[in-house]
């Protein structure tokens, strides 16, 4: 009886140790969390660059929301097709840094980020709205705050906001 007592104590201690163990904030890997957020950064740049907007826009979630550099809050979904009408037409990114410095905070839990990215650089060819065919250049330094989330095991982005610092 005493060795099936502690057989049992030792298992129930063992279990709650596991349980109790990935509760605590202390067990986040927040340097794989920041590598993680920063490869999907990268890669959501290198799409925006790339003027792919699918590929860009995969990385948001679905419920996405943006702050304008006008103040106004919209879905990202307008955003998407608005950006997706300009790269139809022909404009788009014509210069951009995808590895542009930025700096990265992980919450204490790991599944979520807040990502700044300060004036990065940005070159963009727009079309015409009075002539077709025709397209203006135009050249910004983007300040943004991209807040990530984590769920199901895969980075979203969930918030942005922007504001041009060109000065």
């Amino acid at each position: 009886m005493k060795v099936w007592n502690r057989t049992i104590t030792i298992l129930l201690f063992t279990i709650s140790s596991l349980v109790a163990g990935t509760a605590f904030a202390g067990d986040v890997d927040k340097a794989a969390a920041k590598a993680e957020v920063d490869a999907a950064v990268t890669a959501m740049y290198q799409a925006y660059a790339k003027n792919d907007a699918k590929g860009y826009f995969s990385f948001f979630a679905d419920d996405a929301v943006m702050l304008t550099s006008s103040g106004k809050e919209e879905p990202a979904s307008d955003y998407e097709k608005s950006w997706s009408a300009t790269i139809a037409a022909g404009g788009g990114v014509t210069e951009y840094d995808p590895k542009f410095p930025r700096s990265i905070r992980i919450s204490d839990s790991g599944d979520m980020a807040v990502v700044l990215v300060a004036g990065v650089p940005a070159s963009y060819k727009f079309p015409d709205a009075s002539e077709a065919g025709k397209f203006n250049d135009a050249s910004y330094a983007w300040a943004e705050t991209l807040v990530w989330t984590k769920t199901n095991g895969t980075w979203k982005l969930v918030h942005f906001q922007y504001a041009d610092v060109s000065g």
